[in-house]
């Protein structure tokens, strides 16, 4: 095998380290806004709600409840009418078996694919709480919508007020994936369902690599993998001597 390959496959096996069984009994240990979450008005009128809530990203420390072995993921939330409570019973459960719809599916597919890269990538901090809660508003409209059409500032969800440009930016992501810039597999997304008698904010997040915030104990791991690729450079590097023949 080449050495790059090699490379390659340690850093592909210390990057999934910490990964969910398919199906898990879970908690959530502790959550905060990163960034800082936007406040507006919300609405779903098939509810009858309305309400000034916030909307943004999480950063979630998920707990498997079988290993006790928790990892952090950028989550958001898929259910506006609840709230967010920590050491509530959530099952780690596909995509699919939450949304029957292939429509939802793909839409929901195709953001959080693209959220996390195009939140972080903003300039500054405020720029990056406008994409986050943009793409929150964009989650619950493809979640709440009664109607074929997405547009988070109209219809049955709809947000406005202090999050009226944050429902500008959610549309303008909505019409990347419906046109195709924007796709994403299905089989990569995952969702918290709650597993509780209680009312708790069911989650989704992306379940690759790219989705997800190394905990220190992963870093460590990371490090000493690293540390092999470089012992393994150096014993490459060393010369071999070869005599003449007289």
């Amino acid at each position: 095998m080449r050495f790059r390959n090699k490379l390659a496959l340690i850093a592909a096996a210390t990057f999934g380290l910490g990964a969910l069984p398919a199906q898990a009994a879970v908690q959530v240990t502790g959550y905060q806004y990163t960034p800082p979450a936007v406040g507006g008005t919300l609405s779903v009128d098939s509810a009858n709600f309305t309400e000034y809530g916030a909307a943004g990203r999480f950063l979630s420390t998920i707990q498997d409840l079988s290993t006790l072995t928790s990892l952090d993921r950028y989550t958001f939330c898929i259910d506006v009418l609840s709230g967010y409570y920590t050491y509530a019973p959530f099952e780690d459960v596909t995509l699919a078996s939450m949304f029957s719809n292939p429509t939802q599916q793909r839409v929901l597919a195709g953001l959080l694919t693209f959220a996390n890269p195009t939140i972080d990538g903003q300039s500054n901090t405020s720029n990056m709480s406008l994409s986050a809660a943009a793409f929150s508003l964009a989650i619950w409209e493809v979640v709440h919508e009664t109607s074929s059409i997405y547009d988070a500032t109209a219809g049955n969800f709809r947000a406005y007020g202090d999050l009226s440009a944050a429902g500008t930016l959610a549309n303008s992501y909505l019409a990347r994936v419906q046109s195709g810039e924007w796709s994403g597999d299905v089989n990569n997304v995952r969702v918290l369902r709650n597993a509780g008698t209680g009312v708790n904010q069911n989650q989704i997040y992306l379940a690759s690599a790219s989705g997800a915030v190394p905990e220190p104990s992963t870093w460590a791991m990371l490090l000493g993998g690293f540390a092999m690729v470089g012992a393994a450079m150096r014993r490459r590097a060393q010369p071999v001597l070869r005599f003449a023949k007289a």
